[in-house]
């Protein structure tokens, strides 16, 4: 691995074959049917599965990498934590930042949460892991912050 985006591509090739799933079971379906709200339950897209911890487990392992090729190509990111609202989804959760305008921060192991559930749900994670670095890619140099070359 040699922090290029290219690599992640190649990362999102291994991944793919590795997200797994698990069914839900009768209690696990009903604390998340106690915990969310009426009219999520009616709208809502539920599911009767989840990803297993190994795949939960690669995710951070593959956030933390992400985080690392985003930083070698944008020097102004830092790791960091949100460290005050607990019910924050992302507290005690180690963060790139700062990214820029409205979104502060991101948190690179629930950018991969969502990328293996899309997999599981049928898309390819090659091209996915190339959208998210293109994503975040762009959205930093499009807010004037350290291009890819690591110039201003």
């Amino acid at each position: 691995m040699d922090y290029s985006p290219e690599s992640l591509e190649r990362l999102g090739d291994w991944f793919g074959n590795h997200i797994e799933t698990r069914n839900k079971n009768h209690d696990e379906l009903t604390r998340e049917n106690d915990s969310l709200p009426q009219w999520f339950l009616q709208h809502g897209d539920k599911t009767n599965w989840m990803l297993t911890d190994q795949t939960l487990s690669l995710c951070v392992d593959i956030g933390i990498y992400f985080g690392e090729v985003m930083r070698k190509h944008h020097p102004v990111l830092n790791w960091d934590y949100v460290k005050s609202g607990r019910k924050f989804v992302d507290y005690n959760r180690p963060v790139i930042a700062p990214i820029t305008g409205l979104i502060e921060r991101m948190c690179p192991q629930q950018v991969f949460v969502l990328v293996a559930m899309k997999c599981v749900q049928g898309e390819n994670a090659h091209e996915a892991f190339r959208k998210r670095w293109m994503y975040w890619n762009n959205l930093m140099i499009g807010a004037g912050g350290m291009t890819s070359s690591g110039s201003k």
